[in-house]
C-alpha cells in the first residue's frame, strides 16, 4: 500500500535533498509533496510511475511530482536522487513537467550522460549551496526540456500556467481565487476572466479535477481512510466530499474503492 512522503520527513527545513545510493530489492509505494529526480548509473529493475512500468538501466531518468505516485520493484541499482520544493525551481522552466502529458521516465541520450551525471554529483556535493543548487537544478530541467520537446521555445510563461502551476503545487491546502490571482499578480475579477479564457474552464472546475484525481489515486493504491483521503485531496468538508463525489463518478468512494483498489 501507499506511503505518504512529506517534505519535512524527507527533505527537512531546507528544500533539497540529494545522495547517491544503491537501490536494493522492492522500495515501498509512496506519494510525496515535492518534485523528485532519479537517476540510474547502472544496474536494473523496475521503477513503477502511476500504475505503469518502467525498466530501471543505466541512463534512465525518472521524475515524479507531487500527484504522482512511484515505486521500485526488484532493484540493483546504483542512482542519484534528488527530492526538491517548487521554490528550488524557476517556475516556467518547471511548469512544463507537471502537465499531463509531460514523461515521467527518460533514456537520457548517451552523449548528454556525461553533463547529466556532472550537474546531478554537483547538486549532492553542493545540497547546502541553495543558490547553487537553483541553479543546477534549473540547468537540468532545461536540458531534459530541450532532449524531450517540453520547454515551449521563445513563448512567455502565461499568466494562466502561473496559476495552474500554483494549484498544482498547492491543490491540498485551501485555495482561494485571491491567491490563485496574486500568483499571476492580477486581481482577483481579472484573473478568474483570464483562466476562464485560456483554460476553456473556471479555476474552481480546474481545482476540483485535480483533487478528484488524486482522491481516485488514492483510493486505488492506498490503504488510508476515505475521510484521510478527503483531507490529503484538498476536500474540507467530508460529507460534502462524499456527495460531490458519488455525484461525479456515479457512486460512494468506498463502492469506487471496492471495484478499482490495486496492489503495487
Amino acid at each position: 500500500m501507499i506511503v505518504k512522503l512529506t517534505k519535512e520527513s524527507e527533505i527537512g527545513n531546507g528544500n533539497i535533498s540529494a545522495s547517491k545510493k544503491q537501490l536494493i530489492g522492492d522500495c515501498a509505494s509512496h506519494w510525496h509533496e515535492f518534485y523528485e529526480i532519479e537517476y540510474v548509473i547502472d544496474g536494473g529493475g523496475e521503477c513503477l510511475i502511476n500504475n505503469r512500468t518502467f525498466e530501471m538501466k543505466s541512463g534512465m531518468l525518472f521524475f515524479m511530482t507531487p500527484v504522482d505516485f512511484h515505486t521500485v520493484k526488484q532493484a540493483d541499482a546504483t542512482v542519484i536522487n534528488v527530492m526538491f520544493s517548487p521554490e528550488m525551481a524557476a517556475p516556467d522552466i518547471l511548469f512544463p513537467f507537471t502537465s499531463f502529458s509531460a514523461p515521467k521516465a527518460m533514456e537520457i541520450p548517451q552523449k548528454s550522460r556525461n553533463f547529466i551525471e556532472t550537474i546531478l554529483n554537483e547538486i549532492v556535493k553542493n545540497k547546502d549551496k541553495i543558490q547553487f543548487c537553483e541553479a543546477l537544478i534549473n540547468t537540468l530541467l532545461l536540458k531534459f526540456g530541450d532532449n524531450f520537446n517540453l520547454q515551449a521555445k521563445d513563448t512567455a510563461y502565461s499568466s494562466s500556467q502561473k496559476m495552474t502551476f500554483y494549484i498544482i503545487n498547492h491543490f491540498r491546502e485551501k485555495i482561494t481565487l485571491n491567491e490563485i490571482a496574486a500568483a499571476a499578480g492580477l486581481t482577483p475579477s481579472y484573473a478568474s476572466a483570464v483562466f476562464k479564457y485560456e483554460m476553456q474552464i473556471n479555476f474552481k472546475e480546474y481545482l476540483d479535477n485535480i483533487r478528484f484525481d488524486y482522491a481516485k489515486k488514492l483510493l486505488n493504491y492506498s490503504s488510508r481512510t476515505v475521510l484521510q483521503i478527503c483531507c490529503d485531496s484538498g476536500f474540507e468538508d467530508y460529507p460534502n466530499f462524499i456527495r460531490r463525489f458519488k455525484l461525479r463518478f456515479g457512486e460512494s468512494p468506498t463502492n469506487y474503492r471496492k471495484k478499482h483498489l490495486k496492489t503495487l
